[in-house]
Order: C-alpha cells, then structure tokens, then sequence
C-alpha cells in the first residue's frame, strides 16, 4: 500500500504544485478535510478510497505549506461536495465513522525520514550573509557605526568651533 501511496503522492504534489498558494492553501486543505464527511455514492469501497485519498492530500497540503512557509488557517466557510457524486453522512453514520487514521503510517514515516536529513533551504555561506540591507548592530555595519561615533566624540571633544 506504501508503493500505491507514493505514486498518487506524486500526481497529488504535481497538483499542488501548479494550483496552490498562499491565498488558496486553507480553501484546498478545507476541501480535501470535507471529504470525509461524505460517502461515495457508488459504493462503500470507494468511500475507504476516498478517505485514503482525503487524509492523503491534507497531508501533502500540510507539508507544502511547511516547506513554503504559508500560514495553514482553518476556512472561514462551509464547503459541500457535489451532490450527483457524494453523499453526506448522517449524524449518526459520522458518529459511527471510525476516528483512526486512513493513511499508512508507515508512509508518513517514509516521508518523513528524508525530510530530517534535509534541511528546507540550504544554508547561505558566510560571505553570503547578511550582505544586502544589513541591519545595524550586525557585522560590517556595527565596526563602520562604532567608527562613526568615535569619529564624533573626537570632534565634539575637539571644541567644535562650528
């Protein structure tokens, strides 16, 4: 299952890639959290699918908006899926619905042990950094600011005839 995980992971990235933002990240991670809150009209293994497939995107969406530094803000609105291909739950059927979790966990393991070794932006080198719009009190700019003020307490112990 972890092989067949990774390969819709891919289309699903692929997906995210070309759609999301940082104005739409909420609205699709909202969408893909509605589905489980319907059933596949068609048949109750479809509807197992479609839980795999809700916690699978969220899941994506969530590491995009990690990496992409985008805030992940819960949808302001009320979603609904179309009618012809879902159904909602009832009450009852979603207090039935089981709360584990649809997707393998030994998936989200091997996502996650490439991501430890890596970091989400390779490290600047030091000449790199901080070299436009450096800040005072930080590297070449705090010697030039200390040069400065003993330059003007030279000249204001001078007499300053000005």
């Amino acid at each position: 299952e972890v092989r067949t995980l990774e390969l819709f992971a891919t289309y699903i990235e692929f997906f995210i890639t070309c759609v999301c933002s940082a104005q739409n990240v909420s609205l699709l991670f909202c969408y893909a959290g509605a589905m489980k809150r319907y059933k596949d009209r068609a048949s109750e293994q479809r509807t197992a699918r479609l839980y795999v497939a809700s916690e699978l995107a969220q899941y994506l969406l969530r590491e995009k908006s990690l990496s992409a530094n985008w805030p992940l803000n819960v949808y302001p609105g009320q979603l609904t899926l179309p009618d012809d291909l879902f159904q909602a739950l009832s009450d009852d059927e979603r207090a039935e619905q089981p709360r584990k979790p649809y997707l393998d966990p030994a998936f989200v393991a091997a996502r996650a042990r490439p991501a430890a070794g890596k970091r989400s932006r390779p490290a600047k080198p030091a000449s790199v950094k901080r070299k436009r719009g450096e800040r005072p009190g930080k590297g070449k700019e705090l010697e030039d600011s200390d040069a400065m003020d003993e330059d003007e307490s030279s000249e204001s112990s001078d007499g300053g005839s000005d």
